[in-house]
């Protein structure tokens, strides 16, 4: 079996001596010895197995023969080894999405701060927490893991975005559902236009794999200014954007406080205006971590039930419990949500205003944002086209990918004579 190699040794007796000694632990330089990738395979499970093998036999090289065991969890697309250490236990889990394979910590019942802290008061086995966490940010990943890309500096926050294509620019800006980022909402949309336009879509503050400083207000204000600070990093005077529900409404402000960085809108399943709110939105913004509650508002969003499987629900979940996630997701929008509605909502006569071009897109049947918002959208924006789909939720992009992607093509791509 794989044995660290002689790096990795060295490193983890630099952090038991600065444990004896009393003193903080030092931050790795070095990456993990075993290659994690997928082996090529045709049985997913063998692979998946194989790989947590190889993780085990580089634990237990450290803690010694018996400190880890290996946990079968068939049908549930994982597998799970425990780590059991002077009668505390540690989860780690092994996930499978696109061919890609990683190992993060769930279900510590301690606080994963204090956990990973050599001398916390909760800590677990020290040189165990340093070798499956520390090391690559409490996640031991792949080379690739889809939803990291690139990072700027925008405005100060530490931003992680995706980029492809090359042309005129159009940032995608996502929605506020719960373990949502860039590729969650934009997975299906970013392969159809990078052959026309280049496509930019970055975390916002508070979501995703983008910096959550300490002490930061979630509020439309914030969320704008970031949204300019990344355009000013990559150096965008005019942008498209497309934006998705929360996104939208974020869209349609900047467009309003900031119309010579907008060129073209498309609002898809857009908040932006007041409207009661919705059972199914007070749902989302409300959401409490489990996969049961995770796979119920799966249900909410898509039209077409078949979308809302285990699989899908256990990613989203796990993306809703990465570190820091829930507790600023939480801060957002607290009850009563209406005034959440209302915060992000742009007075009527400052929509009426818009000069831009805009698109905007619905699903009929959408149990999130009503599809009278998008009906008043289109009758206060003058140079305005309106698309709904049927039976579709609130996953234009998604539910009706191929038709969704058409659209936006024919909207965003320079005409002939433009640059």
């Amino acid at each position: 079996m794989s044995r660290p190699d002689d790096a990795t040794v060295a490193f983890m007796e630099r952090v038991a001596a600065a444990r004896a000694g009393g003193v903080e632990a030092p931050t790795p330089d070095v990456r993990p010895s075993v290659p994690r990738t997928l082996p090529e395979a045709t049985d997913r499970w063998n692979s998946l197995r194989a790989l947590a093998e190889q993780v085990i036999a580089e634990a237990n090289a450290v803690l010694g023969a018996g400190g880890v065991e290996l946990v079968d969890e068939h049908g549930t697309g994982r597998v799970a080894f425990a780590l059991r250490r002077s009668g505390r236990e540690v989860r780690v889990v092994l996930h499978h999405m696109n061919r890609t394979a990683w190992v993060e910590l769930e279900g510590w019942g301690l606080d994963p701060d204090a956990a990973v802290e050599p001398d916390g008061p909760n800590a677990l086995d020290d040189v165990v927490i340093v070798l499956l966490v520390k090391k690559e940010e409490r996640v031991l990943h792949t080379d690739h893991r889809p939803e990291l890309g690139a990072r700027v500096n925008a405005g100060g926050i530490d931003t992680n975005y995706l980029e492809a294509g090359a042309g005129a620019p159009v940032v995608l800006v996502h929605g506020s559902g719960p373990g949502v980022s860039a590729y969650a909402n934009w997975r299906l949309t970013i392969p159809g236009l990078a052959p026309y336009v280049r496509v930019l879509a970055p975390d916002l503050v508070g979501f995703g794999f983008t910096e959550r400083p300490a002490g930061i207000t979630y509020d439309m204000a914030t969320w704008v200014s970031h949204l300019l600070g990344f355009l000013d990093a990559l150096g965008l005077d005019r942008v498209s954007i497309v934006g998705n529900s929360f996104g939208g409404a974020l869209a349609i402000r900047t467009a309003v406080e900031h119309p010579d960085r907008v060129d073209r809108l498309v609002l898809m399943g857009a908040a932006g205006l007041s409207f009661p709110i919705t059972p199914g939105l007070d749902a989302v913004w409300g959401y409490e971590p489990s996969v049961q509650n995770m796979r119920a508002l799966l249900e909410i969003f898509a039209f077409d039930q078949a979308l809302a499987n285990d699989e899908l629900a256990g990613i989203r979940y796990r993306a809703s419990v990465e570190p820091g996630v829930q507790e600023s997701y939480a801060s957002m929008f607290p009850a009563p949500r209406q005034r959440c509605v209302d915060a992000l909502a742009t007075p009527e006569d400052q929509v009426r205003a818009i000069p831009h071009e805009t698109l905007v897109i619905h699903g009929r049947d959408d149990r999130v944002i009503p599809v009278s918002n998008a009906t008043r959208l289109s009758q206060l924006i003058d140079r305005s086209q309106l698309h709904v789909f049927g039976r579709c939720g609130h996953w234009t992009q998604i539910e009706r990918a191929d038709e969704f992607n058409e659209l936006l093509v024919d909207f965003l791509r320079p005409r002939q004579g433009q640059a």
